[in-house]
C-alpha cells in the first residue's frame, strides 16, 4: 500500500476522478413554476386569509448514478430525470376578542404538498438518493415520491405474514416501499391571550403522514430494554400469521398460524434482526406543544416620563410535550441524514432532543 502523501519529496500527483466525466451531455437543470394566490382582510382585519396554490416542475436533476467498481469508477453524472410538486399553502389569521382588556388572536399556518417522480432516465427504474444501514434507502421511482425501501417480511398476496412452521417466527421477505419520507400535510396553531399586559402565547405543530424508520427502537427491542418486551415473558405466545401449506399436486394455500414462539429473545431479536427493517418502520404523524411563552408588559403610563419606551419580562419554553405520537421512545422528528443528503425519515441511535426553557427581558429607549 502506499501511504505516500503529496507534495513528497517536492514531487507533486495527480488522482484521476472516481466518477465519470460527463463530457458535452450533461444539460442544466430547468425549473418552471406556476403559482396563483391572494391575501384577503375581512371584518375590520379581525379574520384574514393569506392562500397560495404552486406547481413547480424540476427537470434534468443532475445526480451522480452508481456503477459498479469492476467498471473503474465508482458513479456516473447525468441527468436523471422529472419532479413535480403541487401544493398550497395557507395562513389564517383570526381575532376572536378585540377590546382595550382583553385580546384572544389565532393564527393557522397550513401546507400540504404533493411530490411525484414524473419521470427517470431511459434504463433507470429508480434511484438511489441516500442510504443507511441495514440495507435501507431513500429512493426515487417514477410515479411515486421519495420513498423509504428496504427489507420487510414475507407476506401472502392478502399481505398477511407467513410464519416458520418450525419455530413460529416470521420469515425474510424481499425489497418493499414502506411508503413516502414526506409529510401529507403539515400545520402551525398558535395561540396568543393578552390581558391587561400580561400575555400567554403557545404553539402547537401537527405532522400527518410520512414514515420514519428507527433504529433506536429497534435496538432497544433486541436487548430487551424497551417496555413491549415484557409482553408474553413466560407465557404461550402466538403471531399473528399464516402457514404456508404445499400439497402433493404443488398448489399452496394458507391456515392461521398455531405454532406458539419457542423464545421471546429469539421473537424480539427477529424484529430487530440486521437485514429486515419493516418492524422499525413506523407512521411520522406527531402532535406537538412547540414553543410556550408568558410576558407581562410594564403600562406605558409608567414608562411615560422616562427615557424606556416599553419593558417586559418573560419566560418560555420551547419542545415543550409531544402530546401524540406513533414512535415510541423517541422524537419522531429525528433526522439521521441532516440537511447535507436527499431525504428524511431516518434515525439511527441520535442524539435525544432537548427541551429548553428561558427568561428574558426586553426593552427599548
Amino acid at each position: 500500500v502506499n501511504e505516500n502523501t503529496y507534495p513528497h519529496g517536492g514531487q507533486l500527483a495527480f488522482a484521476a476522478t472516481n466518477t465519470i466525466p460527463p463530457g458535452n451531455s450533461l444539460k442544466p437543470q430547468n425549473q418552471n413554476t406556476i403559482e396563483v394566490g391572494t391575501e384577503l382582510q375581512l371584518f375590520d382585519g379581525r379574520l384574514g386569509l393569506d392562500i397560495t396554490y404552486y406547481n413547480t416542475v424540476t427537470k434534468d436533476q443532475i445526480v451522480s448514478i452508481l456503477l459498479p467498481q469492476s467498471t473503474g469508477f465508482e458513479a456516473k453524472r447525468q441527468n436523471v430525470g422529472e419532479v413535480s410538486n403541487k401544493g398550497i399553502e395557507a395562513l389564517v389569521t383570526v381575532s376572536p376578542i378585540k377590546n382595550t382588556a382583553f385580546n384572544w388572536d389565532l393564527i393557522f399556518n397550513f401546507s400540504k404538498n404533493k411530490q411525484t417522480v414524473e419521470k427517470l432516465a431511459e434504463g433507470l427504474d429508480d434511484i438511489g438518493l441516500t442510504s443507511g444501514f441495514s440495507g435501507l434507502s431513500v429512493r426515487a421511482e417514477p410515479g411515486q415520491s421519495f420513498g423509504l425501501y428496504g427489507v420487510g417480511w414475507q407476506r401472502n398476496d392478502d399481505g398477511a405474514l407467513i410464519i416458520n412452521p418450525s419455530t413460529g417466527l416470521r420469515q425474510t421477505g424481499v425489497r418493499t416501499r414502506f411508503g413516502s419520507v414526506y409529510p401529507d400535510w403539515v400545520m402551525g396553531i398558535q395561540n396568543s391571550l393578552t390581558y391587561k399586559g400580561i400575555n400567554l402565547s403557545f404553539l402547537v405543530d401537527i405532522r400527518e403522514g410520512g414514515v420514519l424508520y428507527s433504529n433506536s427502537v429497534t435496538s432497544l427491542r433486541t436487548s430487551g430494554l424497551a417496555e413491549e418486551t415484557l409482553e408474553n415473558r413466560g407465557n404461550i405466545f402466538i403471531d399473528e400469521g399464516v402457514l404456508e401449506v404445499t400439497d402433493t399436486e404443488g398448489n399452496t394455500t394458507y391456515t392461521p398460524n398455531n405454532v406458539p414462539v419457542q423464545s421471546m429473545q429469539d421473537f424480539w431479536g427477529g424484529h430487530s434482526a440486521a437485514s429486515i427493517i419493516e418492524s422499525g418502520i413506523f407512521d411520522a404523524s406527531y402532535v406537538k406543544l412547540r414553543e410556550i411563552t408568558l410576558s407581562y408588559s410594564l403600562p406605558k403610563s409608567i414608562l411615560e416620563n422616562t427615557f424606556i419606551g416599553t419593558f417586559s419580562i418573560g419566560i418560555e419554553a420551547r419542545n415543550v410535550w409531544l402530546i401524540h405520537s406513533k414512535v415510541p421512545h423517541i422524537d419522531p422528528e429525528t433526522n439521521f441524514f441532516g440537511t447535507s443528503l436527499i431525504g428524511e425519515g431516518v434515525e439511527f441511535n441520535s442524539i435525544p432532543s432537548t427541551r429548553s426553557i428561558g427568561a428574558n427581558i426586553r426593552f427599548t429607549f
